[in-house]
């Protein structure tokens, strides 16, 4: 499962480390969130800055029923 291209393209331009959030520029952190980034993208809720394909959604989701591995 290749999630780090969607995080890259979808996640960094907000969660880059200048905003009070979860910096996703580090695979650990994006690990120790992973049920919230499944929660979130599945909900539609993030990102919040254009949006998901199914698909997208759908790989999060079984990455992080798959432990979130490194990718």
């Amino acid at each position: 499962m290749d999630i780090q291209p969607i995080i890259t393209t979808k996640c960094i331009m907000c969660h880059n480390g200048s905003q009070p959030i979860p910096d996703f520029r580090t695979y650990q952190v994006v690990k120790n969130n992973a049920a919230r980034v499944k929660e979130l993208t599945a909900s539609r809720v993030m990102p919040q800055t254009g949006s998901l394909l199914y698909a997208q959604i759908k790989l999060i989701g079984c990455w992080v029923d798959a432990g979130a591995p490194d990718n």
